[in-house]
């Protein structure tokens, strides 16, 4: 008679042990993306995107991840999103622009850094996407600090410019995405973009995690 209720407890501890395994990237998985590309960085509490790019969970005292932060703006006091920017001596419309830049059968690449962790209680990874000739950088995130926070979240350019986007990070259990506005890839699949995200407290004034798209030295990066 005890038989049948230990069997559903045993199947209830599996089913939470494997919630618990899931890489911060995947528990953001959702629909397939429409065409519609994004007119400007977002912070958005549902990932959008069915692909799942895989990384490598490392602690936040292994030390930054590699690739400075450039041009970081003050950030509205406004509501999540917050707004984002292209670095006005940046711009993309300047400088050569190549449509290379996907898998040679069409594919969105991804290519990831490790799923990085603060005491704090904010946990990030960060991409670097291309498809279609456009690349953007991508921050998954979770903040469980009871805090709004706030991301600078910098996309560096293989010409030397730079793309930014600065979204708000609401308190919460789930799984969100701050990126960046998509344009046009320059230096094709040779130059590689690096993606940079540094979490702070709501007023900007403690930095509490950085993550970058590099792999780590241990750890390796996807590219899908």
């Amino acid at each position: 008679m005890e038989r049948a209720p230990n069997l559903r407890m045993i199947a209830l501890a599996s089913t939470v042990a494997l919630a618990v395994a899931l890489p911060l990237a995947a528990a953001t998985a959702g629909p397939a993306e429409s065409d519609r590309s994004a007119a400007d960085g977002s912070a958005s509490a549902a990932h959008p995107d069915a692909d799942v790019p895989v990384g490598t969970r490392a602690s936040a005292a292994r030390g930054p991840a590699p690739g400075p932060s450039r041009g970081a703006h003050p950030v509205p006091r406004t509501g999540a999103p917050a707004d984002s920017r292209t670095d006005p001596r940046t711009d993309s419309r300047s400088g050569p622009r190549s449509d290379s830049g996907t898998a040679a059968d069409g594919r969105r690449t991804t290519r990831c850094g490790p799923e990085l962790a603060a005491p704090e209680g904010v946990e990030a990874q960060t991409c670097v996407l291309t498809e279609g000739g456009l690349t953007w950088g991508r921050t998954y995130y979770r903040n469980t600090s009871g805090k709004p926070l706030r991301a600078v979240l910098s996309l560096l350019r293989p010409d030397g410019r730079t793309v930014q986007a600065h979204c708000d990070l609401p308190a919460g259990d789930e799984p969100a995405t701050c990126e960046t506005p998509r344009e046009a890839t320059v230096g094709g699949d040779r130059a590689p973009y690096t993606a940079v995200v540094e979490i702070a407290d709501a007023r900007g004034e403690r930095k509490l995690l950085r993550s970058g798209s590099n792999a780590a030295p241990d750890a390796g990066g996807s590219d899908q």
